[in-house]
Parts: C-alpha cells; sequence; structure tokens
C-alpha cells in the first residue's frame, strides 16, 4: 500500500496522521473515511467498495484524492518551523 509504505518510510507519527485525516473529513467526509478504512484499516479496494456500497472506481478516485492531500498536509505539517 503506497501510503502505509510513505508513512513508515517516512516515520509519519499517528498522532500527525489522525490530525490530517480529520483535516480532510471537514473537507470531503467519504474521502477520509475511505483513507482511513485503507491506511488505519488496512483495508482493500473492494473491501472499502462493498462496505460504503460505492463502485471500486469511485473509491478508487476517492482514494486518489485523498492520498495526495493527505501527503500535501503532512508534508506542510513537517515543513513548519516547531515552536521551542
Amino acid at each position: 500500500m503506497i501510503c502505509n509504505t510513505y508513512v513508515v518510510r517516512n516515520f509519519i507519527p499517528v498522532p500527525e496522521l489522525a490530525t490530517s485525516l480529520e483535516a480532510l473529513g471537514r473537507v470531503d467526509a467519504r474521502k477520509a473515511q475511505v483513507a482511513q478504512m485503507r491506511i488505519m484499516g488496512g483495508m482493500a479496494m473492494l473491501e472499502i467498495a462493498a462496505v460504503l456500497g460505492m463502485s471500486i472506481n469511485t473509491i478508487d478516485r476517492d482514494w486518489q484524492v485523498a492520498k495526495q492531500w493527505l501527503l500535501q498536509a503532512l508534508a506542510l505539517e513537517s515543513s513548519e518551523p516547531s515552536e521551542s
């Protein structure tokens, strides 16, 4: 899974990921749900489609958009200066 690999490889802390998922949820709840099921639940795209009662094409589009949104959000978080 691309995003799980990114999270592990770049040591993204779970709280930062959770914050980004919450922010995505405020923009698009379904995309956030798909991302959460994929990243945190480790679910396959077909499983997500079945659970949500949607087509695999819709779930795939949601995942692609959510993944890019999260990667951008996480990159912005990591580039912000930390408070000392």
